[in-house]
């Protein structure tokens, strides 16, 4: 029994909660294509594919090249061209595949696009961010003004392709 005024530890909470990262929810999204490669190679997993980065990119550029005529070429040579963390990854995930239907990988693939997206927007801000704190520390604001004229000249170009892409839909 603990001493009569002795402080208590306080209790470990009952479950701690970790916020997936960017890379859990691009190795989300190249576990479906392991499971399924086949869905790679439709229209609308180009833009889930384009918001790879790093490693799970290259990884997914190897299983692209590995994929021929409905089945791998060479599974081991895959796995051979991925760096050491998705190595296990992967290897794991051929062995066992979470899904067992295409469009249960499709569908993981398009919920996770969204959040790709969102995790490339904040890199991009937080780039831009320390971009504009240098010219702030020098004290250049003419610097810092053309900085801002030019991201501002960037968000609108994307925000006029983005509706022009609306249209067309």
């Amino acid at each position: 029994a603990a001493a009569p005024g002795a402080a208590r530890a306080p209790a470990p909470p009952a479950r701690a909660r970790s916020v997936p990262g960017a890379g859990d929810v691009a190795l989300e999204v190249f576990g479906a294509f392991l499971d399924f490669p086949e869905v790679a190679e439709d229209p609308s997993s180009a833009e889930a594919a384009a918001l790879l980065e790093g490693d799970v990119a290259v990884a997914f550029a190897a299983l692209r090249q590995a994929w021929v005529r409905d089945r791998f070429r060479d599974a081991e040579l895959l796995l051979a061209k991925l760096a050491p963390p998705i190595h296990a990854f992967a290897r794991a995930r051929l062995a066992a595949p979470r899904y067992e239907r295409p469009e249960e990988a499709r569908k993981t693939i398009s919920d996770n696009v969204v959040k790709l997206e969102k995790q490339a927007l904040v890199r991009e801000k937080n780039a831009v961010t320390q971009e504009l704190e240098r010219p702030r520390r020098t004290g250049s604001s003419e610097q810092e003004d053309a900085m801002l004229q030019a991201l501002f000249e960037k968000a609108r170009l994307r925000q006029k392709a983005q509706k022009k892409l609306l249209a067309s839909d």
